[in-house]
């Protein structure tokens, strides 16, 4: 699992600095593992969070467009 987690976040970083986001949300999930379902809620938590953190952003994006 390990290794899939570092692929996975090579991919991801790669895939970003190819084609960047408009705005870039991360929720801090750091001690979740790939498998952890019984931790959805907070997860969900973390990107309700996430988003709070960057709404100003967002409102100004949509209002730009």
């Amino acid at each position: 699992m390990t290794s899939i987690s570092i692929m996975q976040e090579r991919i991801t970083r790669i895939n970003l600095a190819v084609d960047r986001a408009d705005i870039l949300i991360q929720p801090r999930l750091g001690e979740l593992k790939m498998m952890n379902f019984d931790q959805v809620e907070h997860a969900i938590e973390e990107g309700y969070l996430g988003v709070k953190e960057k709404l100003e952003d967002i409102k100004t994006l949509m209002a730009s467009l």
